[in-house]
C-alpha cells in the first residue's frame, strides 16, 4: 500500500506542475479588484450584457428631467422596452436604458454623456432626433448634455435621471449573489419609495497578528439618496456615483446606514479566523454491486461513507481530496487527490467550470489475491451554478472519467446541491480492475447527506 500511495503522490505532484505552467498561469496570484472612478462608464461599456434580473423595475419607474434651465422645443423619454440590467464592478448589477430626445426647429445638435457624443438626425423640416444609452442612476453626476443649434445660436442644457416609481412596489434592498455565502440580510426601518439599495460582496484574506482573518468588502449602492449618508452615525461621502465601499470584520456583524429619516441595518456573517483546510463527510444508502469473472461478491444496499477535503491556494485554485468507502465484507475504498482549477466563470458570475487534475487509489478485497490497491489517473471536470433554487444554495455536476484501457476503467459522476452547512449528493461510481487476467468490476449508486466536520491550518 505504501508503494501505491507514494506513486499517487508523485503523479499528483507532476500533474499539479503541469496545471500551473500550462493550464492557468495567470491564476497563480489572487484576483485583483479596483473601485472605478465612476460606475456610469462601466455600466454603459458592456456590449452584450447578461445579468439575471434582480427585481421587476420598469422604465416607467424613472423620470428624466432638466437640471437647470430647460431648452424650449426639446422633448425626451426613455425607450419603452429599453431597461436592461448589467453586471458592473464584478459585484453589482445595475440598470441602464436608452434616452430618446426630440428637438424642433434645429439646424443640428448633439447629445453628450461620459465623453461620448451623438449627433441629431435632422429631417427636411428641421426636426431632430437622437438616441443614446444612459445609466439609470439618479443624481447630478450622471448628467446628459443636450446641445442644439438654432439660427446659428448654440443652446446647451442638461438632463438627469431620477428614480421615481409610481406603478408598482419594488424591493428596497437587493443583495447580489456574491453576498449569499455571507448570509447578508437587511432590516429596513424606513426607506423612501423613490430609493433603493444594492449590495455586493467580496472576501479578502488578511494575515492578522496570530492567524489569517477575513475582511469582507461590502459595496453599498444607494440610489437617489445623494452622495453623503451616515454609516454607524458617522457622515460618509460616496467614493463614486452613490457607491460606498466598506471593509468589515467579523464583529459586530452588522452596519447601520441612514440618510435623513431613512434607516437600514445590514447584517452579515464572516468568521474571525480563516482556515486554509476543510474536511467534510457524507453518508447514505447505496446500491452496491461487486463481481469477479467467476463470482458475484456483493449485490445489496450498503452504507457508503464519503470524505471530502480541500486546501485553499487562492480564489481560483485548490487542492481537493475525496474518499468513498462501501461498508461490506467485500468492500472497496476509493481515495483521490486532485488539483482543482477554475477555468471559466460566466453567466452573471453564477456559473463556473473547474478542471480536476490528479490521481486516485482504489483498494478492494478479493478472495484469491487478498486486498489489492490500484493506482489510476482519471481526470475530472465540474460545473457549478450558484444560488440555484434559493440564495446560498449551489448545485454542482461533475465527473471523473477513465475509459476502458487494458481491462481498467473508472467513472465517478455526481450531482450535489446545498450550502456550506449541509448538502445532498447523488453519486454513481463504477470501476474495473484486472489482476492476473481476472477482471473485477464494481458499481455503486445512491444518495448521501454531507456536512463539514472540521477545519485546519
Amino acid at each position: 500500500m505504501k508503494k501505491y500511495i507514494q506513486l499517487m503522490i508523485k503523479k499528483t505532484c507532476q500533474l499539479v506542475v503541469i496545471a500551473v505552467v500550462f493550464f492557468n498561469p495567470l491564476n497563480v496570484s489572487g484576483i485583483t479588484h479596483q473601485i472605478p472612478k465612476s460606475l456610469v462608464p462601466a455600466l454603459l461599456s458592456e456590449s452584450v450584457p447578461f445579468a439575471f434580473t434582480p427585481d421587476d423595475f420598469r422604465v416607467e419607474d424613472y423620470k428624466v428631467e432638466w437640471l437647470g434651465k430647460p431648452i424650449k422645443g426639446v422633448s425626451f423619454h426613455l425607450g419603452k422596452e429599453s431597461l436592461e440590467w448589467v453586471r458592473v464592478h464584478t459585484v453589482l448589477v445595475l440598470p441602464r436604458g436608452r434616452l430618446i430626445v426630440h428637438a424642433k426647429n434645429v439646424e443640428n445638435g448633439k447629445l453628450s454623456n461620459i465623453g461620448f457624443n451623438q449627433s441629431f438626425d435632422v429631417d427636411d423640416k428641421n426636426n431632430g432626433v437622437a438616441q443614446i444609452p444612459v445609466a439609470l442612476i439618479s443624481g447630478k453626476k450622471n448628467h446628459i448634455e443636450v446641445t442644439v443649434n438654432r439660427n446659428g445660436k448654440m443652446q446647451v442644457g442638461h438632463l438627469v435621471v431620477r428614480f421615481d416609481p409610481r406603478s408598482h412596489k419594488h424591493s428596497t434592498v437587493i443583495s447580489d449573489t456574491t453576498c449569499s455565502r455571507f448570509k447578508v440580510s437587511a432590516e429596513v426601518e424606513k426607506i423612501d419609495e423613490d430609493s433603493w439599495i444594492y449590495l455586493g460582496c467580496r472576501l479578502v484574506y488578511v494575515q492578522g497578528e496570530e492567524h489569517m482573518t477575513a475582511s469582507l468588502e461590502l459595496f453599498i449602492f444607494w440610489d437617489n439618496v445623494g452622495q453623503t449618508i451616515k454609516i454607524d452615525d458617522v457622515e460618509t461621502a460616496s467614493t463614486t456615483d452613490s457607491l460606498w465601499p466598506m471593509r468589515l470584520r467579523s464583529r459586530p456583524g452588522k452596519v447601520r446606514l441612514s440618510s435623513g429619516d431613512q434607516n437600514v441595518t445590514i447584517k452579515y456573517s464572516v468568521p474571525d479566523r480563516m482556515h486554509y483546510g476543510f474536511i467534510g463527510m457524507g453518508l447514505g444508502p447505496y446500491g452496491y454491486y461487486y463481481s469477479s469473472d467467476t463470482d458475484v461478491l456483493a449485490s445489496s444496499y450498503v452504507p457508503l461513507l464519503t470524505l471530502y477535503g480541500s486546501f485553499f491556494i487562492n480564489e481560483a485554485m485548490r487542492i481537493v481530496m475525496f474518499n468513498a468507502t462501501a461498508f461490506h465484507s467485500n468492500f472497496y475504498t476509493d481515495t483521490g487527490v486532485y488539483f482543482l482549477i477554475e477555468q471559466v466563470r460566466s453567466i452573471d458570475e453564477r456559473f463556473s467550470v473547474n478542471i480536476l487534475l490528479g490521481s486516485h487509489v482504489i483498494g478492494f478485497k478479493t478472495q484469491d489475491f487478498g486486498t489489492q490497491f490500484k493506482l489510476g489517473g482519471p481526470q475530472g471536470v465540474e460545473m457549478v451554478f450558484r444560488d440555484f433554487l434559493m440564495k446560498g444554495k449551489n448545485v454542482s455536476l461533475g465527473a471523473f472519467l477513465l475509459p476502458v484501457v487494458n481491462g481498467k476503467s473508472y467513472i465517478n459522476t455526481w450531482v450535489r446541491w446545498g450550502g456550506s452547512s449541509l448538502f445532498w449528493e447523488i453519486n454513481y461510481i463504477s470501476w474495473r480492475e484486472q489482476i492476473n487476467n481476472q477482471n473485477f468490476y464494481s458499481r455503486s449508486f445512491g444518495l448521501s447527506v454531507g456536512m463539514p466536520i472540521g477545519f485546519f491550518l
